[in-house]
């Protein structure tokens, strides 16, 4: 290669990289100027500008640094102010990697525009989104007192406790999810949300409650997930994708196992109509079987209440079977669903410490 070549090669390399810090600068410029205030948290003497994605929050330095080391730590390191005309003068700019919605639902909490608590006893504020942004953002930051409440929730849904889970469920009607997150079919989903927060902050507690709700979903609702506020989807990562699928086959078997338990026994020694309450038992287990969805075989939640279902559902005949008969099977079914759930973190195959056993759940 001649020396005339030699240099005309390093002219194009240089002006190639000119060329490129150039359209870099451009797009860094045109990225900056993209950026839009919040219209819910800007304060005009505020001391910080908090940049998620393309949304700017002007709020208080000095807050953030006291509820957050995190933040701290962060606001010690220098900071770049904006060139933009327009912006406040000596007002240094932090980005960060979280959504604005995300980050919105923090600043909430942390500059309430009432007299408000972390979390408010309204439902708004035990929303699911909301639920999840103070735990996610919560544990990032060390806001420990907004994390620490908010994981506290999720383990009064989501807990370890047989007996809390029956009457928590009662009171949200059997739906496996808090009320506050929407109608049933469609808040649902949420609890694989629930799992990959288990797993991000390590509270295995709340993690068979959560797996088993995922197996109440349909395989499809399953696979896909749901859309979060910023317009992403949230999956249940592969290891916890095969551990559902495994855990339907596992909870069906043993909810099946629980049904035919509680059923198949004979009639009380004492019953005086053990033919009439023969034959009724029968008659629930061939509704059971012949129904084209059986109203009990991991339909919509491995724990739904006994009472409910056999003398509502099923309807329990007390004219013709005798009521000590009744209350019989219910408690076998109480017993055999202790049973199961002293089992449950066996059947999702995962490893709970602390989970309870059969006689700690009775």
């Amino acid at each position: 290669m001649s020396q005339l070549q030699s240099t005309s090669n390093k002219h194009r390399r240089e002006d190639d990289v000119e060329a490129g810090s150039r359209a870099q600068a451009k797009k860094a410029r045109s990225d900056e100027t993209e950026l839009v205030r919040d219209g819910e948290f800007w304060y005009e003497d505020g001391s910080i500008i908090l940049v998620a994605r393309t949304v700017q929050f002007r709020v208080y330095k000095g807050v953030l640094a006291d509820l957050s080391p995190v933040f701290a730590d962060m606001f010690s390191l220098p900071q770049p102010t904006s060139s933009l005309p327009a912006a406040p003068a000596d007002c240094p700019l932090v980005h960060l990697d979280d959504s604005p919605e995300d980050l919105r639902h923090i600043l909430r909490a942390l500059f309430p525009k009432k007299d408000t608590a972390f979390v408010q006893d309204e439902p708004s504020r035990r929303a699911y989104h909301t639920i999840s942004a103070y735990i996610r953002l919560g544990h990032k930051y060390q806001v420990d007192t907004l994390f620490n409440q908010s994981l506290s929730y999720l383990k009064n849904c989501y807990t370890t406790d047989f007996e809390a889970r029956q009457a928590w469920l009662k009171t949200n009607d059997g739906a496996q999810v808090p009320f506050e997150w929407g109608r049933y079919y469609d808040s649902q989903v949420y609890s694989i949300g629930v799992v990959n927060i288990a797993r991000l902050v390590q509270c295995d507690t709340i993690l068979p409650t959560a797996l088993a709700a995922c197996c109440s979903l349909e395989v499809e609702r399953l696979f896909d997930g749901f859309v979060r506020e910023d317009g992403t989807r949230e999956r249940l990562s592969e290891a916890d994708l095969k551990l559902c699928l495994a855990g339907m086959r596992g909870l069906t078997l043993a909810v099946s196992a629980v049904v035919l338990k509680a059923l198949a026994s004979p009639s009380r020694r004492e019953c005086k109509t053990k033919a009439a309450c023969r034959r009724e038992i029968q008659e629930i287990l061939c509704d059971v079987a012949q129904e084209d969805s059986p109203i009990y075989f991991l339909t919509d939640n491995p724990f739904r209440d006994i009472d409910r279902w056999i003398t509502s559902d099923v309807s329990w005949e007390e004219e013709k079977a005798c009521a000590g008969c009744l209350a019989e099977v219910k408690k076998r079914f109480r017993t055999e669903q202790q049973n199961m759930w002293a089992a449950l973190p066996s059947i999702l195959n995962i490893i709970v410490e602390g989970w309870p056993q059969s006689d700690e759940c009775a």
